[in-house]
């Protein structure tokens, strides 16, 4: 087990510094630069830049010394924001778009489940016909109509929520939802898929003719197993949901990470996007990282594949 985790960790390492790698360079082959605005880039502040991060030597030295600057968690200074560092805009937005995103997980994760479950248990019938309906029209229809909707019916309409902006808890609502449908629809087709596949299984039926009740046979032995599939895409679903919805963002005027990852791209601010970027990709790989070592400690044959351990 030691030796498939440090197998692991080294390739999310190496898979993290060839994302830095091709970021880097991207950037620099992009048209423009960040100092074309001299209003805001002042000659002092381009000597500053050019002194702590190396802008006016080449480009190999450029790099190296970006790698130098991300060994030690600086992951630079915002162009835009002048006082500000990319480090400190990620620490104040980031808890913004993960708390959307938890809650839309806590709303959503458990609601597709039981409606995956129920599909499953009544298949062909009324209750699956309508949760099958249910999940496509929450795949089909991007988050962003669904927001527009409800802002309008649940937001201007009825007054319930507030339409926009950020504040209290009951801003967090219709962003939230927005983001929860797309979990539904997606949590519950899988689980439904899932489930089928294990009530049709041998040791399911097995498990009956030992005269177990259905309720022990579903729980102990259907529902557990089905999850297999959720655990699989739970990680990066997380990692999706809290580094943030670009749009969602942009559509609910919420201050988090994502509307800063399309202001930067806007406004060419090159290390906050090249920040971002490595900081969502930290977030992904880390979530790979933990799920495939979650798979080593369920099922020993995954970590001896290739027959070495």
């Amino acid at each position: 087990m030691l030796r498939y985790t440090a197998r692991k960790f080294a390739l999310m390492l190496f898979t993290l510094f060839v994302i830095a790698t091709i970021t880097f360079f991207l950037i620099y082959l992009l048209p423009g630069g960040p100092y074309q605005d001299p209003t805001k880039i002042t000659p002092t502040v381009k000597a500053l830049f050019d002194a702590k991060y190396g802008l006016d030597k080449p480009v190999p030295i450029q790099y190296l010394r970006y790698l130098e600057n991300l060994i030690h968690g600086d992951l630079g200074q915002s162009y835009k924001y002048l006082n500000r560092t990319v480090n400190d805009i990620i620490a104040q937005t980031f808890p913004v778009s993960a708390q959307l995103g938890l809650q839309a997980i806590l709303f959503g994760v458990p609601i597709g489940l039981i409606f995956g479950i129920l599909s499953a248990l009544f298949r062909g019938k009324a209750v699956d016909y309508i949760f099958v309906f249910i999940a496509i029209l929450g795949v089909s229809i991007p988050s962003f109509v669904l927001a527009a909707v409800f802002q309008y019916f649940l937001g201007l309409k009825l007054g319930w929520f507030p339409v926009a902006r950020w504040g209290t808890f009951a801003h967090t609502i219709l962003p939230s939802l927005s983001l929860a449908v797309g979990v539904i629809a997606l949590i519950t087709r899988l689980m439904r898929t899932s489930m089928l596949d294990v009530l049709g299984s041998d040791y399911l039926r097995t498990a009956k003719a030992k005269g177990l009740s259905n309720g022990v046979v579903i729980w102990k032995h259907g529902i557990r197993n089905a999850l297999l599939p959720i655990v699989t895409i739970f990680g990066t679903l997380v990692v999706d949901l809290i580094t943030g919805s670009i749009i969602i963002e942009q559509i609910f005027a919420v201050p988090g990470v994502g509307k800063h990852y399309v202001n930067s791209i806007n406004t060419n601010d090159y290390t906050l996007v090249m920040g971002l970027t490595i900081f969502y990709s930290a977030m992904f790989i880390f979530a790979i990282f933990i799920t495939d070592i979650a798979y080593g400690l369920v099922d020993p044959r995954i970590r001896t594949t290739g027959g070495k351990e």
